[in-house]
């Protein structure tokens, strides 16, 4: 039996009833458990006559006003039709209504309920027909206090001869139950004549929710996946099918995103849409946030733990990851910052997110490098895998990894298989040779110098080439990273003298980039707003520089020094090049007194002052704040 098909049976035989039943049906069930849809679906199948079903959310309704509104609108159709006058008593003010208990059933009002109910601006005409449904839904989410609505229900019901659906969360309602006789807990002993709990019904919710989706392709992958999506959703255990439904909606863009070959992949697409969903699933109800995504994959910071005895903080992780252990999502299939853009900014960014699939398990062949293999080593048979590692391992003695990210990849994942005594050396020692390996890169000029204000890596900090690095969580291997990036600062400050004369030359050459790479600006050339480098050119060169360029040429470049020191929260850092610009003014003034008399000497006098002086004066402030 399908899971709620006894409630079908049931409404079908109340909204047949040839007379007036003068009692509600109420449908309750938690939130997201797919009682709308019920309602809905089981009025396109069984209610199909125009007219005969007012349906209304009471979602956000705050007066009765609103509910008329809503009345006068859904009536239209039918207001020539004969009348049943249900509401002729009312007047304006204040009506009472109330509602009788007989407790011990012996006929008797052991008792009565008034509820009173506002109708200044209440409609006195509103027409029912008997036969018509009247389906409110979402009673909890309603402004209205519930002993009023139900009071102003029970008109329909008990005056009018209505037949009434009424949709809620229980729950809720008992939680806001006053407890005194205007109680809802009290009102539904007379008004409510049935109370059904709505099963979430995963396999009809899921067909309609495919028929839905926007784009044909994901309608198909999502169809091919039904009993994949239901084992998710049995896996998460929120039984909540609102979460499912905005799950698929996403995944709908996010196929939109992905190549043609990765589309032509059905494993790729199932394990993707299965990933896709249990994230989805996670963040959209709060137990993670987007950026926490990666602890749901790392399955080997659990062995990392030092100590066992103590609480681990990365417990709920390790709780949620259980819950889908059954799904064998091994592997997050793209890099941790996809993931993180998807579910927190709502962008896809494609190029990665397709990179790393088509280097995924699902396109592995003989021409992918080993280390690829190597990184997909636990999908591999025992004597595949260590084919794999010792084919990497000679590459790795031979020196043919010449690429950062690989190093770093070979690393991460040597580090990995030592810790667990699958590789036969000491993490130290692995840690030692791939120091020396990036030393050896650097020696070489292989690893490209990062400019100043950019990242330390032309790779993102926990990914390269659209794979996630192993041993993010070792200790040692993170120290590993550090020693990378300081061994790239170091290059840096050593490459600065050289990045220096590059900047001279471009005075009277190129005196706009001159600026855009000195001033805080959007452009991709601006490198040095905050990175001491002027104190590096000799201040006679780059008078000699300043003095042959055009007069427009010297304008811009005495401008961009001016500006550069505007902002004063970079000053601290440009405090270097205070002595330069010392330096520079008195050149530029003796320069002055040997133009004395010419028309050049004004020319320099206002390019010292206000510009030269002015930038002077400004970073001549940061002193204190420096010596602080």
């Amino acid at each position: 039996m399908v899971n709620n098909e006894h409630v079908r049976e049931f409404l079908k035989y109340y909204c047949d009833l040839p007379k007036e039943p003068q009692y509600a049906v109420l449908l309750t069930g938690l939130w997201g458990s797919g009682k709308t849809w019920f309602i809905k679906n089981f009025i396109a199948n069984h209610l199909q006559q125009p007219g005969r079903v007012l349906y209304l959310s009471l979602y956000g309704v705050q007066s009765f006003d609103d509910i008329e509104s809503e009345f006068f609108r859904l009536l239209h159709p039918v207001l020539g039709s004969k009348p049943v006058r249900i509401l002729h008593r009312l007047a304006r003010g204040v009506i009472k209504t109330s509602i009788n208990f007989d407790l011990d059933g012996d006929g008797e009002s052991d008792g009565s309920v008034s509820c009173g109910i506002s109708t200044e601006k209440m409609l006195e005409r509103i027409s029912l027909d008997p036969s018509q449904i009247l389906v409110l839904d979402d009673l909890e989410r309603c402004s209205i206090p519930t002993a009023d609505l139900l009071g102003y229900v029970n008109q329909f019901i008990e005056h009018g001869g209505i037949k009434a659906v009424l949709i809620a969360n229980e729950a809720e309602l008992l939680k806001h139950d006053p407890g005194t006789d205007l109680g809802y807990a009290r009102i539904k002993e007379k008004l409510i004549g049935r109370t059904f709990e709505v099963i979430p019904e995963v396999a009809s919710a899921l067909e309609s929710f495919a028929a839905d989706l926007p784009s044909v392709r994901a309608q198909k992958v999502v169809r091919a996946n039904f009993a994949l999506i239901s084992q998710v959703y049995e896996c998460s255990k929120y039984k909540n099918l609102r979460l499912v439904r905005h799950a698929l909606w996403e995944f709908d863009r996010l196929t939109q995103s992905l190549d043609t070959a990765a589309l032509r992949s059905d494993p790729l697409l199932a394990d993707l849409l299965a990933l896709f969903l249990s994230y989805s699933f996670e963040v959209h109800s709060g137990t993670v946030k987007a950026s926490e995504i990666k602890k749901l994959h790392d399955s080997w910071s659990l062995y990392f733990k030092q100590n066992k005895d103590q609480p681990d903080p990365d417990q709920r992780f390790h709780d949620i990851r259980s819950k889908y252990s059954g799904l064998h999502l091994y592997t997050s299939l793209t890099t941790d910052a996809v993931w993180e853009a998807i579910f927190s900014t709502g962008s896809i960014p494609r190029s990665d997110l397709n990179e790393s699939l088509l280097k995924s398990k699902y396109f592995q062949n003989e021409n992918q490098p080993n280390w690829v293999k190597f990184w997909y080593g636990m999908n591999l048979s025992d004597d595949d895998f260590a084919d794999v590692m010792a084919q990497v391992e000679a590459e790795w003695n031979s020196c043919q990894y010449r690429l950062l990210g690989e190093v770093v990849h070979v690393t991460g994942l040597f580090v990995r298989y030592a810790r667990n005594g699958i590789y036969n050396k000491t993490v130290e020692e692995v840690i030692q040779s791939a120091k020396e390996y990036i030393d050896q890169l650097l020696a070489s000029g292989e690893i490209p110098v990062i400019q100043p204000n950019s990242r330390p890596f032309p790779f993102e900090r926990d990914a390269y080439a659209g794979l996630g690095f192993a041993s993010l969580e070792d200790e040692q291997f993170k120290a590993f990273l550090e020693y990378i990036e300081e061994r790239r600062r170091e290059a840096l400050s050593s490459s600065f003298p050289a990045q220096a004369t590059n900047l001279l030359a471009l005075v009277g050459t190129d005196t706009n980039l001159f600026y855009r790479r000195i001033i805080l600006n959007n452009d991709p050339e601006n490198v040095y707003y905050q990175t001491p480098i002027l104190h590096l050119i000799s201040p006679a060169e780059f008078v000699g520089h300043l003095l042959g360029a055009s007069p427009e040429d010297r304008s811009t470049v005495a401008y961009a020094i001016k500006e550069r020191y505007g902002i004063r929260q970079f000053n601290v850092e440009l405090l270097p090049e205070l002595d330069w610009l010392y330096s520079v003014a008195d050149l530029l003034r003796t320069e002055i007194g040997t133009r004395d008399g010419k028309v050049s000497s004004l020319s320099i006098k206002w390019l010292v002052d206000p510009y030269i002086t002015d930038a002077i004066s400004q970073l001549e402030m940061a002193k204190p704040a420096a010596s602080a």
